[in-house]
């Protein structure tokens, strides 16, 4: 499946299982485009992988979920680098391992659902996590990204809240400081040494 077109939109309205690749491959300074996710119930998923070569707004706004899974989700074709934004009031869940370049993409959370990282991304995984609103949930340090691909401050937080599902011991030399403040008051993060802040 491919979105060729700036600023156009694919509607997934069934739940069940959608294995083929979805590209969104759209000409160089076009804008957004959409995946608008309309099952009213249970979860739509997607296996067939995701390539995107421009920015995608990911809209789950009508009472069920979605996951994509099983296969890689590229944020860039070399070329281009591309970035998500999640709305909505439901939930969404990336259990796909993520690749990126350095320095380059963005995933952003604006919705009032829950965005999952569950994939394993302990390599080649350069994207920063902006949070607005709703949650933002790992429970791994490999969900997001190895420490040497860490941007200074591998979650903007903006809003909502963050849900780290397991124990974790975080530090500034790995996770930037900014989010290690943030994170230090979460109940299952266990602070790691961050310069200049004592605890």
């Amino acid at each position: 499946v491919r979105i060729s077109s700036a600023n156009a939109a694919l509607s997934i309205s069934n739940t069940g299982t959608l294995g083929s690749a979805i590209r969104v491959n759209t000409s160089a300074g076009a804008g957004t485009s959409t995946l608008n996710v309309l099952n009213t119930s249970g979860t739509a998923t997607l296996t067939g992988g995701m390539t995107l070569s421009r920015n995608l707004a990911i809209v789950a706004n009508s009472g069920g979920n979605l996951l994509i899974t099983n296969t890689a989700l590229v944020m860039s074709n070399n070329t281009v680098n591309a970035s998500i934004t999640v709305s909505g009031a439901n939930n969404v869940t990336i259990g796909s391992t993520i690749t990126a370049p350095s320095g380059a993409s963005d995933m952003t959370m604006s919705g009032t659902g829950t965005l999952t990282i569950s994939g394993n991304n302990s390599s080649g995984n350069f994207v920063k996590y902006i949070l607005n609103s709703g949650k933002l949930s790992f429970g791994s340090l490999n969900n997001i990204g190895q420490a040497g691909s860490f941007y200074s401050d591998k979650i903007n937080y903006n809003g909502g809240t963050v849900l780290v599902t397991e124990n974790l011991t975080i530090a500034a030399s790995t996770f930037g400081t900014r989010c290690c403040h943030l994170l230090a008051s979460h109940p299952t993060c266990r602070l790691g040494w961050v310069p200049g802040w004592s605890v």
